[in-house]
């Protein structure tokens, strides 16, 4: 934490113009060559990284952060009405063809997706509801590239959950109606999981057993076990070994209710909380992949108009496997 305080120090001292504006590379006693975005994006985040740190000298982290993030803002955003477009360079630079707008994620990070989450952070540390707004109408900008390639851009992907779970606070900018979700380990967004022990021992002659429950958010429901004909496609409710070997699981699964999806006819889904009973049986050579055994659950949550992607909860059941 000191060298990274030292660091950031030296930074925003030596790495300057006359006028203020960060400077990119440094060499033989001298800096030169106006900063982009991803130079603004990767010192904020260290700032506010620095901020958070309890071992960090001083208090001065989050103040220069704001002053950078101005400064970022204004060299690089774009004001689109509702959004901020966000470009890797300044307006005006006579040596560029086009003014690009990178999102993709490689071997670095792109610029855009550290900002958006160092303004999202800015937001939270900050507690200034002006950042939020410019972390929403930033992440309205770069919307499409996060629905043409969710993956490509995988750090806004991972902002975009962020600003999800945030609940309503950010759901009245967003124009959507943030349901609460529970941010528990292992999140699965609107569905919480839930189990009564936290380990288990598993003996040739000894079976083991616990109750699992998950708390499914209003206005979601997950698919059940068995979901019927018209269930066809949809992920049903599993629990199972996500990696290791040596158990296997068997669970209690309920029946669930009925519903009835506009022109496929009916499912059966879960809603509100559900228990059930998890069972493991001392089995050697079953499992996933070599290692200690790991419990999962696997489950799709919909609403009355769409369905989320399938998610996968690790349990944070420990299971001792004895001779």
């Amino acid at each position: 934490v000191d060298a990274a305080d030292r660091a950031a120090r030296f930074v925003l001292s030596s790495m300057r113009d006359a006028d203020g504006t960060l400077l990119r590379s440094y060499r033989i006693d001298r800096a030169h060559t106006p900063a982009f975005l991803e130079d603004y994006a990767f010192l904020l985040a260290g700032l506010l990284a620095l901020h958070r740190s309890p071992l960090a000298a001083g208090d001065g982290h989050l103040a220069a952060a704001v002053d950078l993030a101005d400064a970022a803002l204004a060299a690089f955003a774009e004001d689109s009405g509702d959004a901020l477009v966000l470009h890797d360079t300044r307006a005006g630079q006579d040596d560029l063809f086009v003014r690009s707008r990178s999102t993709h994620d490689g071997a670095v990070p792109s610029g855009s997706g550290v900002f958006v989450g160092a303004l999202l952070d800015l937001a939270t540390q900050a507690g200034d509801d002006p950042w939020l707004a410019r972390a929403v109408a930033a992440l309205r900008g770069v919307s499409a590239a996060i629905a043409d390639n969710p993956l490509g851009s995988v750090n806004l992907t991972r902002h975009l959950l962020r600003f999800m779970l945030a609940g309503k606070r950010v759901g009245a900018l967003m124009d959507f109606d943030a349901a609460p979700v529970a941010d528990a380990a292992g999140s699965g967004g609107p569905v919480a999981v839930l189990a009564d022990e936290e380990r288990v021992r598993v003996g040739p002659n000894a079976p083991a057993s616990f109750t699992l429950a998950l708390e499914i958010a209003d206005p979601y429901h997950i698919v059940a076990a068995n979901p019927g004909p018209a269930g066809e496609g949809l992920i049903p409710l599993r629990v199972g070994l996500v990696s290791g070997s040596g158990v296997a699981v068997y669970a209690d699964y309920p029946d669930g209710s009925p519903y009835g999806v506009a022109g496929f006819g009916t499912i059966n889904v879960h809603t509100g909380r559900v228990e059930f009973t998890v069972a493991l049986e001392h089995a050697p050579g079953v499992g996933a992949t070599p290692g200690e055994p790991v419990l999962g659950v696997t489950f799709q949550a919909c609403t009355d108009d769409a369905c989320l992607a399938p998610a996968t909860v690790r349990l944070d059941v420990a299971i001792d496997l004895a001779d």
